[in-house]
């Protein structure tokens, strides 16, 4: 199930550029204007150019897929805040014109850096070896992306990363005291007889 979410995300993203490609961008979020409200909820399935979409696929799949691995109790309901508390910090506090041209705020990066910071922040305030080292092997996969939450290409909304970072710190403070989901396991006793099929 965990995986076939992941993938109906991942379909949809595809299915948003593959209808109407860059035409979406004004579904994205402009910086303070109210009719651009929905952006917050729509700017993570709008993508500006082919190569942005491709960029973000892999990270987003490998990482809400093992949002639902690790945290199986609340990974969408933590799928859906960081994303809508980044995208809200993202209208309030970003950009909203640069070189005198409104500026749109779209691509699933936002919810990347937000699952990035959740896991990282995660294996801080749980301290728990398991977190950790999920923690670690995130930064390692993508440590070099941190570097996104700084200013450097004007092109790149940096806010989305930084904002999106930051809503994925704060939620993994709130549910610091939820336990990870542990790995079923089935236990068939020894002196058990199993028949076999016919």
């Amino acid at each position: 199930m965990r995986l076939t979410i992941t993938l109906i995300l991942i379909g949809i993203i595809w299915l948003v550029w593959l209808v109407f490609g860059d035409k979406a961008i004004e579904y994205g979020i402009h910086p303070r204007d109210v009719d651009s409200l929905r952006g917050i909820f729509f700017c993570t399935f709008i993508h500006s150019n082919f190569n942005h979409l491709v960029s973000n696929t892999l990270p987003l799949f490998l990482l809400t897929w093992m949002l639902g691995i690790f945290f199986r109790k609340i990974w969408i309901l933590v799928w859906i805040l960081v994303t809508i508390t980044g995208g809200a910090l993202v209208w309030l506090l970003a950009r909203a014109n640069y070189t005198g041209i409104a500026t749109y705020h779209v691509g699933a990066s936002l919810t990347i850096f937000a699952l990035l910071g959740f896991f990282l922040a995660s294996g801080i305030f749980r301290k728990e070896v398991k977190a950790f080292l999920i923690a670690v092997a995130i930064g390692i996969l993508y440590g070099g992306a941190l570097i996104g939450v700084v200013p450097s290409d004007p092109n790149v909304s940096w806010e989305a990363h930084l904002f999106g970072f930051i809503a994925g710190v704060f939620w993994a403070y709130v549910f610091r005291k939820v336990k990870n989901a542990k790995v079923e396991k089935s236990v068939i006793p020894e002196n058990q007889n199993i028949e076999s099929a016919k």
